[in-house]
């Protein structure tokens, strides 16, 4: 090869691997953050609204009554990054219908929202 053609062919080859580095400099900086560098903390407590659960054992009562509660959290929370701290607060102890022959138990969820920033 002429000289000349030599140096525009390695010309070539630079321009190249400097565009590949720009790119890929330029794509590692607008990465989103990983989780682990997101900083979060639990908003102020709220309440859902109070439900009714039934089960063939009052355990099986209990877990319907956070199943649903948890439910409401999930969606008020939805705007933000999810639930914290939910915990079942029973208002009605579990007691036995005779007539359905299931347990039944009233209470409702005090829950936070995550907010990650």
């Amino acid at each position: 090869m002429r000289p000349m053609i030599q140096i525009a062919v390695r010309f070539k080859r630079v321009a190249l691997v400097l565009a590949l580095c720009v790119l890929t400099t330029l794509a590692l900086l607008s990465a989103p953050k990983p989780a682990s560098a997101l900083r979060c903390h639990c908003t102020s407590a709220h309440n859902t609204r109070t439900y009714t659960g039934t089960g063939s054992t009052c355990d099986a009562a209990q877990s319907s009554v956070f199943s649903q509660g948890a439910s409401e959290a999930d969606v008020d929370c939805s705007g933000v990054d999810g639930v914290c701290n939910d915990t079942l607060v029973i208002t009605s102890p579990c007691t036995f219908d005779s007539g359905t022959g299931l347990y039944s138990a009233s209470g409702h969820v005090s829950y936070t929202c995550d907010v990650c920033i």
